[in-house]
Order: C-alpha cells, then structure tokens, then sequence
C-alpha cells in the first residue's frame, strides 16, 4: 500500500472514530435505520430516551418504538422524508417505562451504497416547551392585567359615586333608623368589590403597596367574617391586648386574609373551626426568621382540614401549582407576593389529618404607638371655608365630591383635566382667592392627567398640597406619591370620613 492511501485510509479511519465519538457522547439521541424500517444503530442517548438497550433496538424496528410509532406509521411520511431531504417533527414521546416527554426529531434520507437510509437526531425539548409555556401563561397574565387595570379604574370610578351618595344619604338619617343599618350593609359591600380587580393586579402588574395605618384586629374580623359568612366553619379570634399597629396596604392585607381562609373554608367542607391569632413580636438581630430587626405582628390561621402533603409543602407557594381540580394555583403565590412587598414573612405548617397553619408576619410602625382602638362613629374634620380644587375627567365624580366637601364646610372648584386645573389654580391666585388643596385623578383620557399636572402647579406654587387620586390603585405613581410631588393620596372609592381625614391631616402637615 502506498504511504499517501494510507495516509488517506487513517484519515478516513480517524473522521469515522471522531464522528462516533461525537454520537456516543451527545446528549441528542441518534438513530440509524434502513427503507424497511430496520433499526442498525444508535447511541446511549437514544437508548436511555426511549428505555430500551442498544441490542434490544438493533432487533427491532423504527415503528415497534413508541416515540416514533405514531409519525412513522403514517402512509405517506417515508415519501414527504425522501422528497424534502429532511424534516423536523415535534411530538410526545412515551418511554417503555410509560414516562411522557417532548421531543424534536430531525429526520433525515440518504442513500449509502444506493440503497435508502434514515437517520435521526432526537433531542429532549420537555424542558424548553415547559418554559415557553411558562412564558405564555406570564404573557397571558400580563394581558389579562392590563385589562384588568383598565376595568379597575372604570369599576373604582363608578364605586366612588356609589359609595359617596350612600354615604350622604347615611349622614341624613338617624343611626338608629332601619334604613341606615342597610346602607351600612351596602357601602360596606361596595367597597369590597374593590378588592375582586386587585386579585389580578396585585400578581401580574407588581401591585405595590399603598400603605397605611392600618388596626389589625378589625380588619381581621372584617375580612374573614366576610369570607365565612353562611358557611359551616366557625371562626375562632384571639387577639392580644395592645396589638401593633402595621403599615400596610389594607386591601392587600385583606386579599391576603381573605385568600388563606377560603382556602382553609375549603378545606373543611363538613365544617370545623378556624382559630386566628394575633400578637405582638420582637424579632432579633440573631433571630432565625427572614426577617429584619424590629417589631412585627404575628397573625397566624390554623384550620381543621386534612392537611397538605409534604411532597406539596415546598410549592404550596409557586404561581400555578395547585391541588384543587378547579383551582388556577395564583391565590397562595398572590398571598406571597404581597407579603414580600410588605418586607413581611409568610410561613405555612402542616400536619396530614390534622390540620394547617398560615403565619403571616407583618412589620409594625415605626413609632412606639399601639393599635388604637377606632370607633365606629365617623369624625369629621371640617374645612372651615377652605377652597379645594377637584380634577376629574368624570362628571358623577365631581357631583358626589361637590356635595361631599361641601358637607366638610370647604368651597369647591372643578376641572376636568390638568391643563384646566392648572389655569384655574393660576387664576385664583392671581386672584388673591388661592386653593388650599388640589385632588386630582391620576388619568384622564385624551388630556393631561395628575401626574403631568402636578409638574406644573409646583412651577406656578412650590408649596402646592395636592392629593392624587385613582382608580387604578396599583400605578406606581400612587405607591410612591412624594416622589412625583404629591402632598397625599387617596384610592377610589372613597367615603367623606376618608377625604376628611386626608385633608385635615395634609392641610396640618401631618402626612
């Protein structure tokens, strides 16, 4: 043999042992097979795919596998195959174990020594299909919260007149009178249905807190009593004396209680009872909580019901996981996703055939007060003749805060969008008339909203005390309003003690 063909027979001997090097160690299975079908190679990937041992494969062929069995089966596949070149089919693979992937299959036809060949790379896509499912759920919610965000604003709107004319009406009766107990009913419902848009909002477009002070133990009670009411599970609260009072986005909260104990209602279809306590806490520095220093409330919800599996407990939080057959998997992942914008930690323990428990901790005030005791009775605050600009694009609004600040002792002026508000705020102080405070809606279709106009009015009066006021609760601007130069915030609907109490508090500098 001559030195240069054999030098081209090692050439040709090392490209061969190079190319199976490469096929035995790929992660992508790869298969061989002949016009009939007839399976004469394959690598260790392909086996552990499909389950079966390499000398178990070279007795078979393509079709007696179930990956290919369905595709390859088909009539006319062979000619489509020989007539492209090559195809790339995806399907669900059924191992010989009976395990279920998704594999991509790129096939294609040669001829060797001028009879037919196919061979075939097949790669594990389980994986990738998982994650771009993943991503059209986020994309489906993302779509779902802009309308969402949208219905919340025109639904608010049309709370805020709801709740304020009931709330003027209820100021004409007497509290003893009938009726009045049934406008208490029907302004408490308004505001709950508030809450129905936030569930979406708060998990698929980051519903930042609005916070507030807020008295644990009443908004436990109103809450949960809520949730319960006509079921057959009774509620059992023990509250400690003195409880903290937290910062917190009380409807966020709310959601979070409300969550937690449909879920646990739920949970004990023959009834039972639901204990949730509340305390005090002091976490320290060395403390093994997730939590920083400082002082905390602990509220903690113990069910009856059957308990939740161990294998469950670490995804009991993950978005769309679910055990319920009707369930959507986004309550708990949305009652998590609040208390981390809390700063707060939210526990679940549970035991099979015993029961559940949910802590929530929630970082109290900074100041050294305790929870206060609010009364029922409403206190107004009046506004001794004070003039308030009010901007918003929508007239039923504007009636119901007419007669609202005009119940508070304060004079009114109207615009429907900032370019006017801002013109009439100029005016009246050229005028030697200045408004005290501005409330304005965030948004106004088609023309300048809160967030332009405020720009505005601190170029015209840098000391300006204006509340901004929506609708769509979850816009950041309304989480971090002094940062964009509001005085104060107020979300929709609102009722007379509230705008009394904000502007009391903003024209005392106590905000």
């Amino acid at each position: 043999m001559s030195s240069s063909l054999k030098k081209n027979n090692e050439e040709i001997l090392a490209h061969l042992v190079r190319n199976q090097t490469i096929l035995q160690a790929s992660t992508d299975g790869f298969v061989l097979f002949d016009a009939t079908g007839r399976i004469f190679d394959s690598n260790p990937a392909l086996c552990r795919m499909v389950g079966y041992s390499k000398e178990e494969l070279l007795t078979k062929k393509i079709t007696d596998i179930e990956v290919f069995e369905a595709e390859f089966d088909k009539d006319d596949i062979w000619k489509r195959i020989k007539s492209a070149g090559s195809m790339i089919i995806q399907m669900e693979q059924k191992a010989k174990n009976g395990i279920m992937t998704t594999v991509e299959i790129s096939v294609t036809y040669t001829e060797i020594e001028g009879l037919g060949n196919y061979f075939c790379f097949v790669r594990d896509i389980s994986e990738r299909k998982k994650i771009e499912q993943e991503l059209l759920k986020i994309q489906k919610l993302e779509s779902i919260g802009v309308l969402a965000g949208g219905v919340a604003h025109d639904f608010n709107n049309l709370l805020t007149g709801i709740v304020g004319y009931i709330d003027l009406a209820m100021m004409q009766l007497d509290p003893n009178e009938k009726i009045y107990s049934r406008l208490t009913n029907a302004k408490k419902a308004s505001l709950r249905a508030q809450n129905l848009t936030k569930q979406l909002l708060t998990f698929s477009r980051g519903g930042e807190p609005i916070k507030e002070s807020v008295a644990v133990a009443g908004l436990i009670e109103e809450s949960t009593c809520f949730v319960l009411s006509g079921s057959n599970v009774k509620c059992v609260y023990e509250s400690a004396d003195g409880l903290f009072t937290i910062e917190a986005d009380k409807g966020q909260i709310s959601q979070v209680l409300q969550n937690i104990t449909i879920n646990a209602k739920q949970a004990m279809p023959e009834g039972g009872t639901l204990t949730i306590k509340a305390e005090n806490i002091i976490v320290a520095d060395n403390d093994p909580l997730p939590l920083r220093q400082g002082r905390y409330v602990k509220i903690t919800l113990i069910d009856q019901g059957p308990g939740i599996e161990e294998k469950n407990l670490a995804k009991i939080f993950d978005p769309y996981f679910t055990t319920k057959a009707t369930g959507n998997g986004l309550g708990l992942a949305i009652c998590h996703s609040i208390i981390l914008k809390h700063h707060g930690h939210l526990v679940v323990e549970s035991t099979v055939g015993v029961g559940s428990s949910f802590t929530i901790y929630l970082p109290a005030l900074v100041r050294e007060d305790k929870e206060e005791d609010f009364s029922p009775e409403i206190h107004f605050m009046t506004g001794g003749g004070n003039r308030v600009l009010v901007m918003d694009d929508e007239e039923h609004i504007r009636e119901v805060l007419d007669a609202m600040l005009s119940y508070l002792g304060y004079e009114s002026g109207f615009a429907s969008d900032g370019a006017e508000a801002v013109e009439m705020y100029e005016k009246a102080i050229r005028a030697g008339t200045p408004y005290c405070a501005v409330i304005m809606d965030l948004t106004i279709p088609g023309g300048m909203g809160g967030k332009e106009a405020i720009t505005k009015l601190l170029e015209i009066d840098p000391s300006v005390k204006a509340i901004v006021s929506s609708g769509y609760s979850n816009d950041p601007v309304m989480a971090e309003y002094r940062q964009y130069g509001f005085s104060g915030v107020v979300s929709k609907p609102f009722d007379t003690e509230q705008l009394s109490r904000i502007l009391y508090e903003m024209l005392h500098n106590s905000l």
